[in-house]
């Protein structure tokens, strides 16, 4: 991150003031409008915004349970206990139960949780969002990283709580600031579910658009087709 230069460089710096510069950040470094985009989606959906930020945390923490994503799980985890609540009051809160349920059934689209969630209108956007940038992150880090950024005792991970989780809890998101790292464009329909906020909704814009330039130069036009034809008929189940 020291030697980022331009919109790599703004990133980073909106990153570190706002969240940590991680492995998953870094791992997206050698495209820079791909991380760019990524931080747009991840940003305003779970950090930004008037949703309550213990049940986006709870979200985050679900789906990564049901990718049995160990690294996203303990992170958000630990951000629930040590910054948000603590452990007895999440235990005694039936409200941050349901977030989680209804994120553990979002890979089971039958699933009555989903046809009766648990947030109102108002906050769809930002819930939907965080769950869906969490269904991505899982898949990298799953990938490209280790089973858990957190040191393995309990004493250190305390310490981390202290520390970390805190000050990023403790942070002022403007929604919206992040747009200004990429272009604007109209927003496709299928973000149909993101309009009631319209950050939410620009910001995947441009991640998708991040994503569209990209892939034809890094991936092969067969595997971007063999993707393509197995998400078509995906019910949710494991690959």
């Amino acid at each position: 991150p020291g030697d980022a230069r331009g919109l790599l460089d703004d990133a980073y710096r909106q990153i570190r003031r706002e969240f940590l510069i991680a492995p998953p950040w870094l791992l997206h470094s050698s495209v820079p409008e791909l991380l760019a985009g990524f931080w747009c989606a991840f940003r305003e959906s779970l950090i930004a915004g008037p949703a309550n930020r213990a049940a986006r945390e709870a979200v985050a923490e679900g789906v990564a349970e049901v990718n049995r994503c160990p690294y996203c799980a303990d992170v958000h985890s630990f951000m629930l206990d040590g910054a948000l609540l603590g452990k007895q009051q999440r235990r005694a809160d039936p409200e941050i139960a349901t977030y989680r349920d209804w994120a553990l059934a979002t890979r089971s689209p039958s699933a009555a949780v989903l046809k009766s969630p648990p947030f109102e209108a108002r906050d769809r956007a930002q819930i939907i969002g965080t769950a869906l940038v969490f269904h991505y992150l899982n898949r990298m880090v799953s990938v490209y990283l280790g089973d858990s950024p957190l040191p393995p005792d309990r004493f250190s991970r305390g310490a981390a709580t202290s520390v970390l989780a805190k000050r990023i809890a403790n942070v002022a998101a403007v929604p919206g600031e992040s747009l200004a790292l990429l272009p604007s464009a109209s927003v496709p329909e299928w973000l149909g579910w993101a309009r009631e906020n319209p950050s939410v909704a620009e910001a995947f814009t441009r991640f998708h658009n991040a994503v569209e330039k990209a892939s034809p130069e890094f991936v092969s036009c067969g595997v971007r087709e063999l993707v393509e034809s197995r998400l078509a008929g995906w019910n949710g189940e494991d690959p």
